[in-house]
């Protein structure tokens, strides 16, 4: 049985909501959160993810329609959240929606990594 896009768009959600809470370390320097520096944050990269997405799957019309219910184009623009919204309240999945969600999870893996500074392995 496989887990209903809804249960992992929600769960996405709350996991972008928890990185983008937080920071990445700059090559060679532990993370200086609790240090006054605010270092760069997750939410700073929001618009060059779903810019990704939209690059990846703006040429798939049921795609390009979902993403730009969440207010992304090609010149950017757009909410994490709000397309997670939109992806949970689907009543079915879309054509290509899973690869979607999929490569939104994998970005925000890599926010993880980054913040953990530990690096990919696959």
């Amino acid at each position: 049985m496989t887990t209903s896009l809804s249960v992992q768009a929600i769960s996405t959600a709350g996991r972008w909501t928890r990185l983008a809470q937080g920071h990445i370390q700059l090559a060679g320097m532990s993370c200086m959160c609790s240090a006054g520096f605010g270092g760069i944050s997750v939410a700073d990269f929001e618009q060059d993810v779903l810019g990704y997405l939209f690059a990846k799957h703006g040429q798939n019309p049921a795609l390009a329609a979902l993403l730009a219910q969440a207010g992304c184009t090609e010149d950017g623009g757009g909410n994490v959240l709000v397309l997670l919204q939109a992806i949970a309240q689907m009543t079915q999945d879309g054509p290509g929606t899973r690869r979607l969600l999929a490569d939104l999870d994998a970005s925000l893996r890599s926010f993880e990594e980054s913040h953990a500074g530990t690096t990919a392995t696959r």
